[in-house]
């Protein structure tokens, strides 16, 4: 009620205020709506050039012959683009990375792990074979639990480490330890990859190492869930379920990928194969038929007259061609003319 009355006397205000016939307020209303025909009426109107066979269509008849008035190139339709560009894209590898650092590591703690297991094996033997008692093995048990937690950043269980221990009491046990650990060290040489290869829509993997790219034989593609059962495999070649399934969870707390996914440069990849598509198929040279008068348009002519009418406007552009600035002006004369009139009606009315 309030911001009524405010405005009420704001306007009374303004139709005491005279401007020759009009009042200050009529002269307002008047200006808004002058402006706001002059910015809209322009955007009525497109300043761009109408293709000049926009009209045909295929399988309809051209209404007279066109022959071509310079050389240009013919644009492939979307469809073929589209094509060509998926082709590209197929040949596109995944990019990973080697991670020397990780393999080292991993090497190291392997090479670290089994005389660190051989040597409590050995104490643990002879305190079973010295019948000292159950308190001085469990006692030993700790003090490894505690040295794989220190060392290698392992939890495992006390029940797991004397299974793992009484499997090192045999000598051919710890030869096809030994024999594991050779396995292991050529999938990480080779490279695990951190990502499952079933979810690739391309079947190529390239990896760089050592800031080299090199391909990725499809029979080299490890995956870590295809590491980790080919070793409980060959786990299982030689120790029992129960023997595997300690071993097993010792190596996998200590076995990674070492391919690491490049995101990036795999997306960049992808994008410059896309770039790298031609997007014109043909060249149609100058004077040359592209249709005859009353000729049906099939889609080989309608992509010749479309390429046409794109290669013109692209040259009278590049040629600064005044048409186009003609036809701009004679429309803000229309436009002008326009205002005229309705700025008299407003001023008289």
């Amino acid at each position: 009620m309030i911001f009524r009355d405010k405005w009420q006397t704001f306007i009374d205000r303004l139709d005491r205020i005279r401007l020759g016939n009009l009042s200050a307020s009529n002269l307002i209303v008047k200006s808004i709506i002058f402006i706001i025909l002059l910015v809209s009426i322009p955007l009525m109107f497109s300043t761009e050039k109408a293709l000049k066979y926009t009209d045909l269509k295929v399988g309809s008849v051209a209404p007279k012959k066109v022959v071509a008035p310079f050389d240009f190139y013919v644009l492939k339709t979307d469809q073929e683009l589209q094509a060509e560009r998926q082709e590209k894209i197929k040949e596109v590898p995944y990019y990973f990375e080697y991670s020397d650092s990780l393999t080292r590591l991993q090497l190291s703690q392997f090479d670290e792990l089994l005389p660190l297991l051989e040597e409590f094996g050995n104490r643990y033997a002879l305190i079973d074979s010295a019948t000292i008692g159950d308190s001085l093995q469990q006692k030993l048990l700790l003090t490894l639990q505690d040295s794989l937690r220190k060392g290698f950043n392992l939890e495992i269980s006390t029940a797991n480490l004397n299974v793992i221990l009484d499997i090192l009491d045999e000598p051919h046990n710890r030869q096809s330890l030994k024999e594991t650990k050779t396995l292991i060290a050529e999938y990480l040489q080779t490279g695990i990859l951190d990502r499952n290869t079933a979810s690739f829509a391309r079947p190529r993997i390239s990896i760089i190492r050592n800031g080299v790219e090199q391909k990725l034989p499809d029979s080299l593609q490890y995956s870590m869930q295809s590491v980790e059962e080919m070793i409980e495999n060959r786990l299982l070649q030689s120790f029992s379920v129960n023997q595997t399934i300690a071993l097993n969870y010792l190596i996998r707390r200590i076995l990674q990928p070492n391919l690491l996914y490049q995101k990036e440069m795999t997306e960049e990849a992808v994008q410059q194969a896309r770039s790298s598509v031609s997007l014109t198929k043909d060249l149609v040279v100058e004077d040359e038929r592209i249709v005859d008068a009353n000729e049906r348009i099939d889609e080989e002519i309608y992509q010749k007259l479309y390429s046409l009418e794109v290669a013109k406007v692209e040259r009278s552009k590049r040629e600064s061609n005044w048409q186009l600035e003609f036809a701009f002006m004679g429309k803000m004369m229309m436009v002008a003319a326009i205002l005229l009139i309705v700025g008299l009606y407003l001023y008289s009315y």
